[in-house]
């Protein structure tokens, strides 16, 4: 089964505008938008409400979209000037070390239809010949409750690791492991949160990704 990534809104079209207007995605095909390697299909849903978290608790799932850029702070600057409502640490980007070697810069974007969009950028060979700031999908977001088992599902579906899980930690979030999982050109990045306690997402949540087994 091919992967797809599936956005559910209830305003398809108002989604499209805001991807279009704001992170340089185009047509392609009805209900499809296109941005370098990332394809996404906008579906009619339910409006989502965002779930509600006990202190220590963080939500197992497909969380976020990544997409890539060769320049973390001028996609910064451009996602200010669009005055997109962004996820961001002392005004400033992420790091979250070793991953990929060197680490990698993100920030995060609240969507105004329920899904959160990470711009990343390693730090190490982040050369992608884009032309434009924000092109093409990275990774799709997949904490997990159990790090070991959902790596393992993966590599029976053919997924490899894109180098050995890391484990981080910052005062926010405690422990961290993380890996990110290759199959062709899809990377999904596995992460859980050794001090927290998992909720499992909601089926119809607003981000899903077609074709791929979760724990």
């Amino acid at each position: 089964m091919a992967h797809e990534i599936v956005i559910l809104t209830p305003e398809p079209e108002n989604a499209a505008v805001w991807l279009t207007e704001n992170l340089f995605f185009a047509p392609a095909g009805e209900n499809t938008l296109h941005n370098g390697s990332c394809t996404v299909r906008l579906q009619k849903g339910p409006p989502q409400p965002t779930p509600a978290l006990a202190k220590g608790q963080y939500t197992a799932g497909i969380a976020h979209m990544a997409l890539r850029t060769a320049d973390i702070k001028k996609a910064l600057t451009h996602c200010k000037e669009k005055q997109l409502d962004l996820i961001l640490t002392d005004d400033h980007e992420f790091y979250n070390p070793k991953v990929y070697g060197e680490g990698e810069y993100y920030f995060n974007i609240r969507s105004p239809f329920g899904v959160t969009v990470e711009i990343s950028q390693h730090v190490q060979g982040a050369e992608y010949g884009q032309t434009k700031i924000i092109e093409g999908l990275d990774h799709m977001g997949l904490p997990s409750a159990d790090f070991d088992a959902q790596l393992a599902s993966l590599k029976a579906q053919g997924f490899a690791e894109e180098f050995t899980p890391v484990t981080n930690h910052n005062d926010a979030e405690g422990t961290i492991r993380c890996c990110m999982m290759r199959k062709d050109a899809l990377v999904l990045e596995v992460y859980q949160f050794l001090d927290m306690t998992p909720v499992p997402m909601q089926c119809d949540a607003p981000l899903q990704l077609h074709g791929v087994a979760l724990v």
